[in-house]
């Protein structure tokens, strides 16, 4: 509404009249056809006019409508045209890659009934051929005859086998473009995330595993692996990094390992905090928040009680 091109609005016409002049009820009708979809000229007003409104406003005017008024569609108009004609090409090549399938089948059956047909007209020709040949010359030689059959026949098949191989590739290349999206674009961002983290995420993710092992093995039910920069100063600056950090927790999850991650600011520290649960979590969905505050607020009151027997 606010766009360079609608500059000239703001000043007077010849008549001396302002585009912002107009009646409400046009401005009403805008609103109206925005909510219901449906665009007709309204008969109080001008053709002139209500073109300007439309443009002023963008709005998408259905082809039975430009035909009336004898106008093109606005330039976003035509932009979601461009973009919903080449959504429709998308799926219309994914609908034929999917039913290509039986039909490159097919075709490489009658390819192969025609290859052959033409095989035994071509052997048949060359037969005939050679025989009037060799009657000529007085001699004959079905060896060679034989040989140059299952020549033109390897070649035939060759050619056919090339130009299969070259359909499934096209088909191969179109399928991978066209799950460029969601899970494809996923497994290539963390690919080249992985990628970039180097061998450092092997130290990482071998380590935290021997700690997880270690801690199973003393029969834990969960353990917590700090990163502390004076401890472990390349993990630390590793798992500082929030793609990397991120990328481990993918890693760890990936391989059924219930964490959680927390950080920890200590007077003269700060460390990052993995919490891995291996199966202590029953107790904790059973206790409801009353009841928890409640077990905290005894527990205070017997350390104050304490306290205060201790001091008197």
């Amino acid at each position: 509404m606010f766009s360079e091109r609608n500059k000239d609005l703001l000043i007077p016409n010849s008549r001396g009249e302002y585009f912002f002049d107009r009646s409400s009820s046009l401005f009403d009708y805008i609103l109206n056809a925005y909510r219901t979809g449906e665009i007709e000229v309204p008969t109080n007003v001008p053709e002139r006019m209500f073109k300007l409104e439309l443009d002023y406003f963008q709005m998408p005017i259905p082809q039975s409508l430009e035909k009336k008024l004898n106008i093109a569609p606005p330039h976003h108009c035509r932009s979601c045209i461009n973009r919903s004609s080449s959504i429709s090409s998308l799926a219309a090549s994914a609908a034929a890659i999917s039913s290509n399938i039986p039909t490159r089948s097919t075709t490489t059956t009658t390819t192969t009934t025609n290859n052959n047909s033409n095989n035994d007209e071509s052997t048949n020709s060359a037969s005939n051929t050679n025989n009037n040949r060799n009657e000529a010359d007085g001699t004959s030689s079905p060896n060679r005859y034989n040989l140059d059959n299952n020549n033109n026949v390897n070649s035939n098949n060759n050619v056919n086998n090339s130009n299969s191989h070259n359909d499934s590739s096209n088909n191969n290349n179109d399928h991978d473009q066209l799950m460029l999206c969601g899970e494809g674009l996923k497994r290539l961002s963390l690919e080249k995330a992985r990628q970039d983290a180097g061998e450092i995420l092997s130290l990482i993710k071998s380590y935290c595993y021997i700690t997880l092992l270690k801690a199973a093995e003393q029969g834990k039910q969960s353990e917590i692996i700090q990163f502390k920069e004076s401890d472990h100063p390349d993990f630390y600056s590793f798992v500082s990094n929030l793609r990397n950090r991120e990328l481990l927790l993918h890693e760890l999850v990936q391989d059924n390992f219930d964490v959680y991650f927390s950080e920890e600011f200590g007077r003269y520290y700060h460390s990052y905090l993995f919490h891995i649960t291996f199966w202590s979590r029953y107790t904790a969905f059973d206790i409801s928040s009353t009841d928890r505050l409640l077990n905290e607020l005894r527990q205070k009151m017997t350390q104050l009680t304490a306290f205060l027997y201790k001091n008197t």
